[in-house]
């Protein structure tokens, strides 16, 4: 296992998922990730659109905004929590809004960071190697652990209002 001071592999955060309802603060943060080296991100405008992405792939870390509609950041990092195939993808949560709600909110669901917009190139490095520092490095996607498992899609469909 690497020490926390040393830098991540590409390995280690791609794929990524970048959850963001704005088209603007999507392309920005790509821009970043793409100045890190990191290139495999997909991305998604809404957490309905990120539940599909998360169906068909594995990722290995997920940054997503908080502030989004009809279903929050929140909800969408607390469903990835109560399902047992994602439970423990890396997350970075982000926003804009600077309420200690969110600051809160995130911990309660175990996002692994979380930033304030705008941050920086050193912010989001600094983000990304403390939520993969203790984490394996991205292989293949397992089989589904036997029992009950709550699809994403489904949980779209159940906070739909």
């Amino acid at each position: 296992m690497r020490g926390a001071g040393e830098p991540w592999t590409r390995e280690q955060v791609e794929p990524l998922l970048l959850v963001d309802d704005s088209t603007t603060s999507r392309s920005i943060v790509r821009s970043l990730l793409t100045s890190l080296g990191i290139y495999d991100v997909v991305e998604a405008g809404d957490a309905r659109s990120a539940f599909d992405r998360i169906d068909d792939k594995r990722f290995a870390l997920v940054i997503c905004d908080i502030e989004m509609h009809p279903i929050s950041g929140i909800e969408f990092l607390s469903a990835l929590r109560s399902n047992g195939s994602t439970s423990e993808i890396p997350v970075i949560m982000m926003t804009a809004n600077r309420a200690q709600k969110n600051v809160q909110a995130s911990k309660q669901f175990r996002a692994n960071q979380f930033l304030l917009k705008p941050f920086s190139v050193a912010a989001l490095t600094q983000a990304i190697k403390n939520a993969v520092k203790n984490v394996t490095p991205y292989r293949k996607p397992e089989a589904p652990k036997k029992g009950k498992q709550v699809s994403l899609r489904r949980v779209a469909r159940w906070t739909e209002k």
